[in-house]
């Protein structure tokens, strides 16, 4: 328990560098905004495929491993039906030294209003299209008022 404790008080003060005061919770993995106390989801490629039931003005992330300097990229694909928007793109730098050491990327989203929606990022390199398609992760959201 003791470096559990440790662990969410290194992660606070990483994220508290990273923009604004948010602390992260280890045991749920979520994220709590500080300023609205409202907690934040990530998700990662464990949830690929996967339906998330959400009510309208819920936060959530998805966090998902990107190495810049190999050209494939992370690139959401917006979609019309306004059930969704995506919020913020972030950049998390590698920890290690080495060079050529993969990140991560952040992509926050806000549920707008309810209904039915999928969301579509592709690991490739946008400007070879379909081609370079390395991985997509999609996830489907079902929202409530």
């Amino acid at each position: 328990m003791k470096d559990l404790v440790k662990g969410f008080v290194i992660a606070s003060a990483i994220a508290s560098v990273l923009g604004g005061l948010t602390l992260i919770d280890p045991v749920q993995n979520t994220v709590v905004q500080a300023e609205t106390a409202t907690k934040l989801m990530i998700l990662t490629q464990k949830e690929n495929g996967t339906t998330l039931n959400l009510n309208v003005g819920d936060r959530f992330s998805i966090q998902l491993p990107e190495n810049l300097t190999t050209g494939f990229q992370w690139e959401f694909l917006p979609n019309t039906d306004g059930v969704v928007s995506l919020e913020e793109t972030r950049y998390i730098t590698p920890t290690t030294q080495l060079i050529g050491g993969g990140g991560e990327i952040l992509l926050t989203f806000r549920v707008e209003k309810a209904g039915q929606t999928t969301i579509t990022i592709n690991h490739w390199r946008p400007w070879e299209g379909e081609p370079s398609l390395l991985e997509r992760y999609t996830l489907t959201i079902q929202a409530k008022s």
